[in-house]
């Protein structure tokens, strides 16, 4: 099997791109817990905006969002499992657009960043804390990343979806009309 023909030669830029989103994201995120870990550990919480976003130390012993907790071990073993392929994925296949690939780089970055958590403490440190508004979870700089870059990656995945559409309706309306004019 030719594997050459499934690699695609990005231009310079995007690799420094995604290189340096994965590793600043790595870097904030491992900054910003050990910031929280040095000074809001043992503090109940810490208010930015009085009753909407508060800074609040959590250990995390499950996955994004503190869900399933205790099955920390099993998301681990799947990022370390998927991580690698999402590396390979983005800098060697052709997703088709920066703006994709950027996406799932802002994932693999998060998901290293919180692996980085349960692999060397066993949990993932979570201090950003919005439950006052009603949502219910503290999480990280790392889950953001992964989040956000979902959220991108659904979106232009959506646009992608609408546009074909409207490719097959056009060209279906095309060939109607094509048909009647015969």
């Amino acid at each position: 099997m030719d594997l050459k023909k499934y690699i695609t030669k990005k231009k310079p830029y995007q690799y420094i791109l995604y290189t340096v989103i994965i590793v600043v994201g790595i870097l904030l995120d491992q900054w910003t817990k050990a910031l929280a870990t040095e000074y809001l550990s043992g503090v109940s919480t810490v208010p930015v905006i009085e009753g909407f976003a508060h800074l609040t130390y959590h250990t995390n012993h499950g996955i994004a969002f503190g869900m399933l907790q205790g099955a920390g071990w099993l998301f681990n073993t799947v990022t370390l499992t998927v991580i690698p392929l999402l590396v390979l994925y983005v800098y060697l296949a052709p997703i088709g657009s920066t703006f994709k690939e950027v996406a799932v780089t802002m994932i693999i970055s998060g998901g290293i960043g919180n692996s980085i958590d349960r692999l060397s403490l066993g949990y993932v440190v979570d201090f950003i804390d919005f439950s006052r508004i009603g949502f219910n979870a503290i999480f990280n700089v790392a889950d953001s990343f992964v989040t956000v870059g979902a959220f991108m990656l659904i979106g232009a995945l959506l646009l992608e979806l609408i546009k074909e559409t409207k490719n097959v309706k056009n060209n279906l309306h095309n060939e109607s009309s094509d048909a009647e004019g015969k």
